[in-house]
């Protein structure tokens, strides 16, 4: 069974980006454009990784990674931000953040990888 993967992104161009390249990799794609859409959706659904956006309107990403962090049973879900906002270094502890190009075979090929076998 494939494992999901949660886009939460506002911006349909970066969303269809990072869904492209994700998809290489063989998981299902899915998608919430605001922090309450994602949590609604983990909550019907399993997710293995979710890459959040910080800068969104509704709930925005620090919003949602607060509320994420405390609700058992999904606490642990692994978050990669994709932002340019300076505000994202005080979530580093958990939190893998990249500011430069988003090496996907470092997160998707390592044998620690929380993501595993996909297939």
């Amino acid at each position: 069974m494939k494992k999901n993967i949660l886009l939460v992104e506002d911006d349909d161009t970066s969303a269809a980006i990072l869904e492209h390249h994700l998809g290489r990799y063989g998981f299902n794609i899915l998608r919430a454009k605001e922090g309450r859409e994602a949590l609604r959706i983990i909550s019907e659904t399993p997710v293995a990784l979710l890459t959040l956006d910080v800068q969104m309107s509704g709930m925005n990403g620090f919003e949602f990674l607060k509320e994420l962090r405390r609700t058992p049973g999904i606490s642990n879900i692994p978050v990669i931000i994709l932002t340019w906002d300076a505000r994202s270094a005080p979530y580093g502890a958990g939190v893998q953040i990249r500011r430069r190009r988003l090496h996907l075979e470092a997160i998707f090929c390592r044998r620690d990888s929380p993501l595993g076998s996909n297939g």
